[in-house]
């Protein structure tokens, strides 16, 4: 029971995230082409481009900035006032038909004592970009402490699965040799049948250590910043399979329409008028779940 239940959980959630019900679907495989060659080699990568490494780091150029823009207000300011008018029709002389007039001023501001509230926004500034570079070192060890753990759970299984395809291996020579007993009558049926729950759990074992690894395969990718869709190679999968999901969707909106025009439920049969209407068009009464539908039915009158 704990079995179907956990298979009706899987096939649900995979309709959840897919859009489709499951078919028959292959075994997921390893990409351990894609991750890095070495241990070292992966962590310099992660250090550099893991997306909690590039956040850090434009956050530490944000900070930056900040300080520069609080240590602005230290700095002079000129500021350059211009003004023109001109103006028409004069009224205060015949003469003058019109006046032109213009202005331009500068202002030059230095600041000599300002209360001290500068300063400290100064050094709230670069408290704030302190903090932001220990964050950079933070998330740069984080990534190296999670490269190395998934280096370690990926090698660790691919050494279940060896362990596991000889315990399959061995359980199934225990097998076959607990068989040959028990025709020869040196065994019972309880202990075939425990040989083989044996060979089962070891089977099942197999399974679950060759999807630990294929899981431990993308957590070392997304470790190491390699978990893309470019890198692996998913437009063209993606593409297709958003094609496929909306000519599915089409086709069951369109086959409940149809059924939905076909089957229209009535109320009582037809009357004897509407069934001998024109000699060629006969109906036919389906009893069916408790309700009634007709359906006419095109058939040619004989003679």
């Amino acid at each position: 029971l704990t079995a179907k239940s956990n298979y009706i959980s899987s096939r649900a959630n995979y309709t959840q995230v897919i859009g489709l019900a499951p078919g028959r679907l292959s075994p997921a495989s390893p990409v351990d082409r894609l991750s890095p060659s070495n241990l070292n080699k992966g962590i310099a990568q992660a250090r550099a481009r893991h997306p909690s490494v590039t956040t850090a780091m434009f956050n530490v150029d944000a900070a930056l900035f900040q300080v520069k823009i609080a240590e602005s207000a230290l700095y002079p300011s000129i500021n350059i006032i211009g003004n023109a008018q001109k103006t028409i029709n004069s009224t205060t002389s015949l003469f003058v038909t019109g006046t032109l007039s213009a202005s331009i001023a500068g202002q030059v501001s230095v600041p000599i004592y300002q209360g001290g509230g500068e300063y400290a926004t100064i050094r709230q500034a670069k408290e704030t970009l302190q903090q932001r570079r220990i964050d950079l070192d933070t998330a740069r060890d984080q990534v190296k402490q999670t490269m190395e753990q998934t280096w370690a759970q990926l090698d660790a299984a691919k050494a279940q699965i060896v362990a596991s395809i000889a315990q399959v291996k061995a359980a199934e020579v225990a097998l076959n040799g607990v068989r040959e007993e028990a025709r020869l009558g040196q065994r019972t049926v309880l202990d075939v049948l425990n040989a083989q729950q044996e060979l089962v759990s070891a089977r099942v074992t197999l399974v679950t250590a060759q999807r630990d690894r294929v899981i431990a395969s993308y957590s070392l990718l997304a470790a190491s910043e390699h978990l893309r869709a470019d890198r692996l190679q998913l437009r063209r999968q993606l593409a297709v399979r958003s094609r496929r999901l909306r000519r599915h969707r089409r086709q069951a909106g369109h086959e409940q329409q149809v059924e939905a025009e076909i089957v229209q439920p009535t109320g009582s049969s037809p009357t004897p008028d509407e069934s001998s209407q024109g000699g060629d068009e006969q109906f036919r009464i389906h009893a069916g779940r408790g309700d009634n539908h007709a359906m006419p039915l095109r058939s040619e009158s004989p003679g």
